[in-house]
């Protein structure tokens, strides 16, 4: 009939693992990162110590490796509150660090033909996309 999965966030081992991805620059040291995302989970008070919490590299993504956090927590209803207090530790000791977390970026390439201007833009896919605008005075485009 119905192929959803519940959850029985009640059940008698209210236990509960939470993960959270981070993305971690390509140029930082990921020993470092994992160092520094483990000892922000255990300073995080409602994250338990036992399972211990453990670092993945999961993927290669378009700006960042993406770290993914395993740890636990005692009930399900401190899941907000672990994710919150661990997004701000990880982020205080990545600064401590020097452990960047990357933002994308885009290059654009601007070409001038005649009385058109072409814009071309990689996507995230590595495709290139033009488009085409009337030529306008240069000074329009000054600061």
């Amino acid at each position: 009939m119905n192929s959803t999965q519940v959850i029985n966030e009640s059940a008698p081992v209210r236990r509960r693992r939470i993960r959270l991805n981070i993305g971690v620059a390509y140029d930082s040291d990921l020993a470092t990162a994992e160092e520094a995302i483990v000892d922000a989970a255990y300073e995080e008070d409602v994250v338990l110590d036992t399972p211990v919490p453990k670092v993945r590299f999961l993927e290669f993504d378009d700006s960042a490796i993406v770290a993914q956090l395993q740890c636990h927590i005692a009930r399900p209803s401190q899941r907000d509150e672990a994710r919150h207090g661990l997004v701000q530790r990880i982020d205080k000791r990545f600064d401590d660090e020097d452990v960047k977390i990357p933002f994308p970026q885009r290059e654009v390439t601007f070409f001038e033909s005649g009385n058109e201007i072409s814009i071309a833009e990689d996507d995230s896919d590595g495709r290139t996309q033009a488009f085409d605008q009337p030529a306008r005075d240069s000074r329009e485009f000054s600061n």
